[in-house]
């Protein structure tokens, strides 16, 4: 049997100073939340101010990172406007395979002054006329002309 010395304890459990009381403990007995007097709930307004600054930040660094990628994306544009349309290589290599029905010819090659570190590829001929009387294993001094990565053989020779 439990004694109560308030005549209406229901009449003090929202009043001012009054430990707050979680519905279901009172129902079941159990005493007041923990921690509820040191942590107040967060009111609404803070929230949205915390949410809008969060987005504000993001949306910030978003705008700086897209300018720095703007700015380098121009410097690259700078930059491939000034490099020539069309340039021309020279190099020496070892024929590793012919491939007439791609139009390929894939040479072991050294450095490409300017172009590329030496390396086994297929490059695309002009015509068949470039890999007509070369054999695999031949070494060869050829021809590149292209613009990046759009090259093709223009011109093949033996070496002997």
């Amino acid at each position: 049997m439990t004694t109560c010395t308030d005549p209406d304890p229901k009449s003090r459990a929202g009043a001012v100073g009054s430990p707050r009381q979680d519905p279901l403990a009172r129902r079941h007995g159990r005493g007041k939340i923990p921690d509820a007097d040191r942590f107040p709930p967060m009111r609404t307004w803070k929230v949205v101010v915390l949410v809008d600054l969060a987005l504000l930040l993001g949306v910030g660094f978003g705008y700086v990172w897209w300018g720095r990628e703007a700015a380098r994306l121009s410097a690259e544009l700078v930059e491939a406007r000034t490099r020539p349309a069309v340039t021309e290589w020279t190099a020496r290599g070892v024929v590793r395979a012919v491939l007439p029905e791609m139009n390929v010819v894939v040479l072991t090659h050294e450095d490409i002054t300017g172009f590329m570190p030496g390396m086994t590829m297929g490059f695309r001929a002009a015509s068949p006329a470039v890999y007509r009387g070369v054999e695999v294993g031949d070494e060869v001094r050829f021809t590149l002309k292209g613009a990046g990565a759009n090259v093709v053989i223009t011109g093949m020779r033996k070496l002997q």
